[in-house]
């Protein structure tokens, strides 16, 4: 019942015949979706990652990518601000209640509870974003790096044990995704 009512409602994004369609959100078979998340449009889902219950991912201004062994946590937001489309990398922790619009996050990332980044930021690879930041438009944060605050600043470099914790964060959630398929 709940896979008609979102084939229902995908349905209502597109506009037959016309080059504009907007396409169905593409979900790789060992990915796994919260039946309550909301997925729109051009939205493409890589191997073992999880959307989990309440977020909304929005590919209907431009395309959300989300790598493998990605992890979209409770209530998240994602949403382009432009056509050129929301990227989030593979080992990529997104926690509940973060607000991603129209940035890029690269590889082996965690971002942490109700953080935003807003358009033209770009987080890069093997960084943490502290809870409660703000990222401002065009913002970029340096690779290997811990950002904190609002905005959100530098407070020191990426040790071992951070990513120690960012792996064992994508592992138990591709784990436990698995209780739920």
């Amino acid at each position: 019942m709940l896979r008609k009512l979102k084939e229902s409602f995908f349905s209502s994004f597109r506009k037959s015949g016309s080059s504009t369609e907007s396409p169905y959100p593409k979900v790789h078979e060992t990915a796994w979706v919260a039946p309550d998340a909301v997925l729109i449009g051009d939205v493409e889902i890589d191997k073992n990652s999880s959307v989990w219950p309440g977020a909304i991912i929005r590919g209907d201004i431009g395309k959300v990518e989300i790598g493998e062994n990605t992890n979209i946590q409770d209530n998240v937001v994602i949403h382009p601000s432009s056509k050129e489309g929301v990227f989030i990398g593979d080992n990529v922790t997104v926690a509940h209640g973060t607000v991603l619009d129209g940035c890029d996050v690269e590889d082996n990332v965690m971002i942490g509870i109700n953080a935003t980044a807003l358009h033209h930021s770009r987080i890069r690879r093997n960084s943490i974003i502290g809870a409660g930041s703000l990222l401002p438009p065009g913002a970029e944060t340096d690779p290997g790096s811990v950002y904190s605050g609002s905005p959100a600043e530098k407070v020191r470099d990426l040790q071992d044990q951070d990513k120690e914790v960012m792996k064992k964060m994508s592992r138990s959630y591709v784990n436990l995704k698995g209780e739920y398929e």
